[in-house]
C-alpha cells in the first residue's frame, strides 16, 4: 500500500474510532436501549465537545485515549486477532493481551487525531443485525479524504449494549490488519509468551 494512503486511512481509522459509544452524555439512552445507529450518533455529539473544548492538542489526545476502553471491546477484538491461540491461554494471560492491545491501538490511534480535523458522516441506513451482531455503514469525510467506513459491532453477555469489537475503512479491517501481524509472529517461530514481550516492549517506549 503506498505510503501516503496508509497514512490517510490511519488517519480516519482514529476519527473512525471517535465516532463510537462512550456512554459520557447523562441524557443518552441507557446502553441496552440505544441501537448500533444511536450509539454511533451519540458518540459523533462527544466528538464535537472535545473539538469545540480548544484542549491542547496533547491533552485531547489523553482524552481520546483514555476513553477508548468504553466503547471498544478489546477483549473481543484481542480473542479474534489470535483464536486459534487465544483457546490455549490462561486468563491472566487473556486479560493482559487484551490490555496490551488496548494500550498499543490507543495509543497509535489518538496520535494521529488532529483538532482542525473537519468531519462528515453519512449512514448508509440502519444497521444490518444478525444472531447478535451487527453492522453499520458509513461514508467519513475528513479534508479531501473520503473512506466507506463498517461499524462491527456486538452485545456482549457481561454488559449492556453494542460494543464494538472492528472498524473496516474501505475494505481494509483493523482487526484483520492487528491478526496478520500477530499471525506472522507465530508463524515465524514465535510463541504466544514472544508476541506478549513484543506487545510489553512496545507498549513502555
Amino acid at each position: 500500500m503506498h505510503m501516503d494512503r496508509w497514512t490517510m486511512r490511519a488517519g480516519l481509522w482514529a476519527l473512525a474510532i471517535l465516532l463510537l459509544p462512550c456512554g459520557e452524555a447523562s441524557a443518552d439512552p441507557a446502553p441496552e436501549l440505544a441501537g448500533p445507529r444511536e450509539v454511533i450518533t451519540q458518540r459523533y455529539a462527544v466528538m464535537d465537545r472535545i473539538i469545540a473544548s480548544g484542549a491542547p492538542v496533547e491533552a485531547m489526545r489523553k482524552e481520546i485515549q483514555g476513553s477508548m476502553g468504553a466503547f471498544v471491546d478489546f477483549t473481543e477484538l484481542a480473542r479474534l486477532t489470535i483464536r486459534r491461540e487465544w483457546a490455549g491461554m490462561t486468563k491472566k494471560k487473556r486479560v493482559e493481551f487484551a490490555a496490551l492491545l488496548q494500550t498499543l491501538i490507543s495509543r497509535t490511534y489518538a496520535k494521529r487525531f488532529e483538532p482542525d480535523h473537519s468531519l462528515k458522516v453519512v449512514f448508509d441506513g440502519d444497521a444490518e443485525i444478525r444472531k447478535g451482531r451487527a453492522r453499520l455503514r458509513t461514508t467519513v469525510s475528513s479534508g479531501r479524504t473520503t473512506a466507506d467506513v463498517e461499524y462491527r459491532m456486538h452485545q456482549p453477555p457481561e454488559r449492556p449494549g453494542w460494543w464494538t469489537y472492528d472498524i473496516v475503512i474501505d475494505d481494509v479491517s483493523l482487526m484483520r490488519n492487528y491478526r496478520a501481524q500477530f499471525q506472522k509472529i507465530l508463524k515465524d517461530g514465535g510463541s504466544v509468551e514472544t508476541l506478549l514481550e513484543r506487545l510489553r516492549k512496545q507498549t513502555s517506549e
